[in-house]
């Protein structure tokens, strides 16, 4: 893969895989459209990798359920709108994170688990995004720099 970047350039991937594993690799950045022929992919674990950026639309055409960025470079939290309707688990370990936007869990109803422990927080996240019908089960904020709640 040039420059370490996942994107459409690379062979295309047999659409039917609905799991994907890319942990462990030496990605710098995820750009748009990087899994659009993957329609079914729902497990995505690009984590242990030095990801710095990741594209608004990098998961569109997707109904990915469980992704992990775990143990990247990510510095703010991923625009992940275009899989909210779907997502159920965010892992966002070990990353650089220090706030969370306002409306980062917007529409994500299935949402159901949210591990970022070990960033840089400074305070809980605003969760009055959610939608109502949300079950979130797991919230992990372990050994961030969270001091008011």
């Amino acid at each position: 893969m040039d420059d370490a970047t996942f994107d459409s350039t690379i062979p295309l991937l047999d659409p039917s895989i609905t799991e994907l594993h890319l942990h462990n690799n030496e990605l710098t950045q995820i750009k748009e459209d990087a899994f659009q022929n993957l329609r079914l992919l729902t497990d995505l674990n690009i984590g242990m990798n030095d990801i710095a950026t990741v594209s608004p639309l990098a998961f569109r055409g997707t109904i990915i359920r469980s992704l992990s960025l775990a143990s990247n470079q990510l510095t703010s939290f991923p625009d992940l709108s275009s899989i909210a309707s779907t997502i159920m688990v965010i892992d966002l370990y070990r990353n650089q994170i220090s706030q969370l936007p306002s409306d980062a869990f917007a529409n994500m109803a299935a949402l159901n688990s949210i591990d970022i422990p070990d960033n840089f927080l400074t305070s809980c996240p605003d969760f009055s995004s959610l939608p109502a019908t949300n079950t979130l089960k797991n919230l992990n904020l372990n050994n961030n720099e969270i001091s008011t709640i």
